[in-house]
């Protein structure tokens, strides 16, 4: 057992960063010294450390005093520390006050030893390291093969439903391609009127089951239904007509008169009369629909008997049509009922939507429909 000489006690005090600098000189000379002088600078080193951390913080929280305590160091003769029990990680004081010996400070500083069996720069010549880094990735490429093929990943059913919707919808691209092509296609001078079965057919209505129709024919069904999108086409071309606009059978654009397609009572409220006639009115009425904005003119109903003519542009029979007034005072402009509702299923799904935006979308409409 090595103990601290009296020399060593009367050394004169030295300044702090001298006593650093010469520490951590002579701690690297403890890893090139021969094993017999460790124990020597191992005593030195512990004896500068207790001088450089001395305890002189105040005590936050008064504890209770502890015996004296003593303790020795001993080494083996390979110049290890011998330890007799196991002892905390923690700072230890003695009565005075004074910090003894860090443990974790002396475990940190025998870390760096060198052991005389261990051969620190051990290097095998023989080793390829571009090889081994080769092999492990070709080890890592046969792993992810062997994960993609035998843990495949199931797909859910939503997921095969769908693959099988675009495929299908793929393989029938060309025949839906054509389909719409031959659509678009304008019809020659030679199609005849699907309803009377004699004269050449120029108008076509996208909404009637007979859709090709002459003049005269397109005359008499639309009279009654004003709100049908037509076609007219001439010489190759085709354009959309407004329910005011008709074809002579010169293939000419003329005027027609179109009303409003209200219903009303088929007998007059003065005579009771069921013969009423329907007559045009210079008042022009605005009509708003999903399909965009319709201008039609008022009608009156005229009684053959006495004379009188009535008008059915009342308030009640304005909302049994379902349409709604734009004004209570000015019926001139109304919007059919099916407009509010899509408005508010449109507000309730998508909130802050534009209300003018929304009717800019039926003005387009309109625009493309040639009205």
């Amino acid at each position: 057992m090595n103990t601290i000489t009296e020399e060593e006690r009367s050394e004169e005090p030295k300044s702090k960063g001298k006593r650093k600098q010469e520490l951590r000189t002579s701690t690297d000379n403890i890893l090139l010294e021969q094993p017999n002088r460790v124990s020597e600078l191992l005593t030195n080193a512990l004896k500068e450390a207790e001088e450089l951390f001395p305890n002189n913080k105040k005590r936050v929280k008064r504890r209770k005093a502890k015996k004296d305590e003593h303790f020795e160091i001993q080494w083996n003769n390979e110049g290890h520390r011998v330890y007799n029990h196991n002892r905390k990680k923690t700072q230890a004081r003695n009565k005075s006050g004074e910090s003894s010996v860090n443990t974790r400070q002396s475990a940190d500083i025998e870390h760096l030893l060198p052991n005389e069996n261990d051969d620190l720069f051990e290097f095998d010549e023989g080793i390829s390291y571009e090889d081994e880094l080769t092999s492990v990735l070709v080890d890592c490429e046969n792993l992810c093969n062997d994960l993609s093929t035998d843990h495949t990943v199931k797909k859910s059913q939503w997921e095969k439903r769908s693959l099988n919707n675009e495929a299908n919808w793929e393989n029938c691209r060309e025949e839906l391609f054509s389909a719409v092509l031959g659509s678009l296609v304008v019809p020659d001078d030679k199609v005849v009127c699907m309803l009377c079965q004699k004269e050449c057919a120029l108008i076509k209505c996208g909404e009637c089951k007979l859709q090709y129709l002459c003049p005269g024919c397109d005359d008499v069904v639309h009279t009654d239904n004003p709100l049908h999108d037509r076609e007219y086409w001439s010489k190759g071309f085709s354009q959309y007509l407004p329910p005011t606009q008709g074809v002579s059978y010169e293939g000419k654009l003329i005027y027609k008169e179109r009303c409003c397609p209200f219903m009303f009572q088929d007998h007059c409220k003065s005579c009771g009369n069921a013969a009423l006639k329907q007559c045009i009115s210079d008042e022009m009425v605005m009509l708003i629909t999903m399909k965009g904005r319709y201008d039609l003119r008022w009608f009156g109903l005229l009684c053959d008997e006495c004379g009188i003519i009535q008008s059915p542009m009342s308030m009640k029979n304005i909302l049994r049509n379902g349409f709604w007034p734009g004004s209570p005072c000015n019926i001139n402009y109304l919007f059919d009922q099916e407009v509010f509702r899509v408005w508010e299923a449109f507000r309730m799904r998508m909130p802050g939507s534009s209300e003018s935006a929304f009717i800019k979308a039926l003005e387009d409409i309109s625009l493309l429909r040639g009205r």
